[in-house]
């Protein structure tokens, strides 16, 4: 296996690493005209089938400790190398607290499926132990949502449950009431469990809350996304199986960060851009974040001639999956001068999504949402890309510094940050072809980039003290939730997709306090992240018997 997979990598490495040398980059790619012109979707593309393969050939995954994130970890070092970077490897270590065995949530029939965890569910801190199955029924679920949260009923009267088989799951949906009343009736009708799902509106999608019961409970209770929770309840009769412990082990991690500078340039004014190398356990992890890799590291390579007046170090992150790790301990390591000359952090996380919207995170908070504006210069570089995007005549739209991707622990020490976001995940619809978005996204990088390293002036003000904020900190690390007996999962699965943040509980419906940082949660197996490439699945050859 082991030979297979470095053949593989080997093979596919090849003819990529000669046209990542003098081949790719055109020394005259030296303003962001050109530069922008040069970078496209179809040499992005290349990089990712790459690391599809990788991933295929190791498992498929490119999860930090595993050969696959090794794999990619020397494919980009190694191309970055013959472009003629400064390229270094920061290797660090860390222990994750896990689930013994991994919980499972499956659809036994019909069209038998393991659904995700943490994707496509997460277990209620307040569940029962155990192994459990039975058919789903839906109680009065509302498909698809009212226009306003919180509008759905289901589940929050004696009455919905009129009609219910007794040993089934009962489906419910998120809504007007708590979620230890759903229960409450769930089990008063009978049901052997409850499989929660969120109710559908914009913010309201994802497998992201921890239904605080208000005690234990001797039911299995789950919390699904709401896409989950559709296909569930527009299947009659599915019957699902359930399997969860809360026995925990405490497993050791090593991993690295790949740095890569720019051999001219300001060394006192460093434009950084970055985005995290590593997947998720149960997937190659294509949209996430392979599209950010492969969009920072086509950007490198084509302006690897070029002379920037402020220096340039583009990092791939390790460690992001399990809460950030990579890209806390680089920023823990840097000196009080290192981090003043830090210009500006530009993040790149998860720019091809199959339903996507040009997402720019929202440094000056106008839009008003989630935690406010980032450090001084902030403002200019959502700015920037918003001029892009509008002399394209494209609509972009602006999302929160929610702590949820590399960006926070630069924005915790006081450096400006932006980026661009296209979505976590598909509505399981086509919307249109999202090949122009990976080419939009990618020129997006390569723009704002080049505009950043040609200023021969500091390219945003900025000021290197830590920002005060409210009503979160800055800081990528959970914030301390109400006073609950519910349980918080340790990971979200048994192995290293986990992170160790930590999901508020919640124990009614209102907006969800996410902590700065909180446990990512829109990480996609190949199954989605693939259909953005036109379905690309790449497989390894297989070895010929006794070879």
């Amino acid at each position: 296996m082991k030979l297979r997979a470095a053949l593989v990598t080997a093979v596919l490495i090849a003819p990529l690493a000669i046209t990542g040398t003098a081949a790719h980059a055109d020394p005259n790619n030296n303003s962001v005209r050109k530069l922008v012109k040069a970078v496209n979707g179809k040499n992005v593309k290349r990089h990712l089938k790459v690391l599809d393969l990788i991933a295929k050939a190791n498992g498929n995954t490119r999860v930090d400790g595993t050969r696959g994130y090794e794999l990619s970890r020397d494919y980009v070092a190694g191309l970055l190398r013959l472009a003629g970077y400064k390229v270094s490897t920061q290797k660090f270590t860390f222990e994750n607290l896990e689930f013994k065995t991994k919980p499972v949530f499956e659809r036994r029939s019909p069209s038998p499926q393991v659904f995700a965890l943490g994707l496509d569910w997460t277990p209620s801190g307040h569940t029962a132990e155990g192994t459990f199955s039975g058919k789903v029924q839906a109680v009065d679920v509302m498909i698809p949502p009212g226009p306003a949260p919180n509008s759905s009923t289901s589940g929050c009267e004696a009455a919905d449950f009129a009609g219910f088989t007794p040993g089934n799951f009962a489906l419910i949906q998120r809504g007007t009431c708590g979620f230890s009343v759903k229960v409450a009736n769930a089990k008063a009708a009978g049901a052997s469990g409850v499989v929660l799902f969120n109710e559908g509106q914009e913010g309201r999608t994802e497998a992201d809350v921890n239904p605080d019961l208000g005690g234990p409970s001797d039911l299995p209770v789950l919390f699904a996304s709401y896409w989950t929770g559709r296909d569930l309840a527009a299947t009659p009769g599915a019957e699902v199986g359930f399997t969860f412990s809360w026995e925990t082990v405490t497993k050791s991690y090593t991993t690295y960060n790949v740095l890569a500078e720019t051999r001219h340039g300001r060394d006192d004014n460093v434009v950084m851009v970055g985005g995290h190398l590593d997947s998720v356990e149960d997937g190659p992890g294509i949209n996430d974040n392979g599209s950010g890799v492969g969009a920072i590291l086509e950007v490198a390579l084509q302006m690897a001639k070029s002379r920037p007046e402020n220096k340039v170090r583009f990092a791939f992150w390790g460690g992001e999956e399990f809460g950030l790790l990579g890209a806390e301990h680089y920023v823990a390591n840097l000196t009080e001068q290192e981090r003043a000359n830090i210009a500006l952090y530009l993040n790149f996380d998860m720019v091809a999504s199959p339903n996507y919207v040009y997402h720019v995170y929202d440094g000056d908070d106008s839009d008003g949402v989630g935690a406010g504006p980032g450090p001084e210069g902030s403002a200019q570089i959502e700015k920037y890309f918003e001029e892009f995007y509008a002399s394209r005549g494209l609509a972009s739209k602006g999302t929160d510094f929610d702590g949820r991707s590399d960006y926070g622990p630069f924005i915790a020490v006081g450096i400006p940050a932006g980026g661009l976001f296209t979505g976590r995940r598909s509505a399981r619809r086509p919307r249109r072809s999202p090949s122009g978005a990976a080419r939009r996204a990618s020129a997006t990088t390569a723009a704002t980039t080049r505009r950043a390293t040609t200023s021969g002036t500091s390219t945003t003000p900025r000021s290197t003290s830590t920002p005060t904020r409210s009503p979160r900190s800055w800081a990528p690390t959970p914030s301390t939730p109400r006073r609950s007996t519910a349980r918080t999962p340790p990971a979200w699965g048994s192995g290293p997709s986990s992170s160790t943040r930590r999901l508020p509980r919640r124990a009614d419906d209102g907006p969800a306090q996410r902590p700065s940082g909180a446990l990512r949660l829109h990480s996609m197996p190949c199954r989605v992240n693939c259909e953005f490439w036109g379905h690309v699945r790449l497989t390894a050859p297989t070895r010929a018997p006794g070879s």
